[in-house]
């Protein structure tokens, strides 16, 4: 019989797994990303059409998609390997150079001529993000080129103790460069972590631990997944379909949800009413419903380990470097606060340098909840789990 529980208080087990990165070095494979963040002042309406005029005050660049792991990764002192594909164009040229110049970072990023490097641009006005455009392509890599990269990213493997895929599905990861990646980690006993895209889960048979959402995990199975008992139904079902070791399951402002053959552990969402929204700590912001009470409503992981100064008064202390990725993701919407007796005051919008975090907040929390998931399976292989 399968082990279901509740974690009633993770942050000190999640506490010791983050220290233990500091002496981890993680493979990271997958799409690299630039996300461009242009923000500005809207004061008027175009003559043109009835859109805001954005006057642009400054623009911020930094790596996005898997990219974005070894940014967190090395935010939680590990080292990274990290193999993926650009384009021979500026974009590809500024995440080189971004991805480049991090500490603890060996980056192996092929160039191919003709392709078009992925780039997210979100345009932000007084907090508020107004569009995303997106430049990309969507094509396999050359055989050649595939096979270039298999090389290099089997050889990266062999030097450090963990492997993640992280699939934006750009073309990096085809059904065969997981195959072959998933087999080289089999024979080199090595974990590997798949952070899944599309509905197709059988390109990633074998891996170790795979960590789709709630939508995701519904798609991949055409099953119900309301519930937890539904959500660890289908996750079993992937989990017999494919042979994975674990499924994390991350389920918005419901949590987590971490699943083996022998074991299920839930991590619940803690709702959290707040008004200065620029703390750290936040990790989720729930989805707005027609019917919200009067105050801003956001969410964190239940039990993260946040100083009582910090979860009393967000603004009490200055934010390390380290902690400055759990800053909210955006704000909530204008206008969708009901009126009450007395009319609480206005929420105080989070600094335009917060929003910067929206692609971090999530990828970090995932990432902990994988270490405890391979612990896990390391236990039940009869391996030391400290190893």
């Amino acid at each position: 019989m399968a082990n279901d529980s509740s974690a009633d208080h993770p942050s000190a087990d999640l506490g010791a797994y983050v220290k233990k990165l500091a002496r981890a070095s993680v493979l990271v494979v997958g799409d690299a990303m630039l996300d461009r963040y242009t923000y500005g002042e809207v004061t008027r309406v175009s003559p043109e059409a009835p859109v805001p005029i954005l006057t642009v005050t400054r623009e911020v660049a930094m790596p996005g998609g898997a990219g974005n792991v070894v940014r967190n990764l090395i935010a939680l002192d590990a080292s990274a390997a990290f193999v993926s594909v650009v384009g021979d164009d500026q974009a590809g040229s500024d995440l080189t150079g971004l991805i480049g110049g991090q500490e603890r970072v060996e980056p192996w990023l092929l160039v191919q001529n003709g392709r078009t490097t992925t780039m997210k641009t979100r345009y932000i006005a007084q907090g508020q993000h107004l569009i995303r455009a997106d430049r990309e392509e969507r094509i396999a890599l050359p055989e050649k080129l595939c096979e270039r990269l298999l090389k290099i990213a089997l050889d990266a493997m062999a030097a450090t103790t963990v492997t993640v895929l992280s699939d934006y599905n750009k073309g990096v990861l085809s059904a065969p460069v997981c195959a072959a990646l998933i087999e080289g980690a089999q024979k080199l006993g090595r974990k590997i972590i798949v952070d899944p895209k599309g509905r197709d889960y059988a390109r990633y048979k074998g891996a170790d631990i795979l960590t789709p959402n709630r939508k995701e995990l519904a798609e991949a199975t055409n099953m119900p997944v309301e519930s937890e008992a539904q959500i660890v139904t289908a996750a079993k079902a992937l989990i017999a379909w494919y042979g994975f070791g674990a499924v994390l399951v991350t389920r918005s402002e419901d949590g987590m949800s971490l699943i083996t053959a022998e074991e299920v552990l839930h991590f619940p969402g803690e709702a959290r009413e707040v008004y200065d929204v620029s703390g750290a700590g936040i990790r989720w912001w729930r989805p707005w419903p027609p019917a919200s009470p009067p105050r801003c409503r956001w969410w964190r992981l239940q039990g993260w380990p946040i100083s009582p100064a910090a979860s009393s008064s967000p603004r009490s202390a200055p934010l390390s470097p380290a902690r400055r990725i759990f800053s909210p993701i955006s704000p909530p919407p204008p206008g969708r606060c009901r009126k009450s007796s007395p009319r609480p005051p206005p929420p105080r919008w989070p600094s335009a340098g917060a929003c910067a975090a929206i692609r971090s907040a999530l990828p970090m929390a995932v990432l902990i909840c994988c270490i405890r998931a391979m612990c896990i399976c390391w236990s039940n292989a009869g391996r030391c789990a400290t190893g």
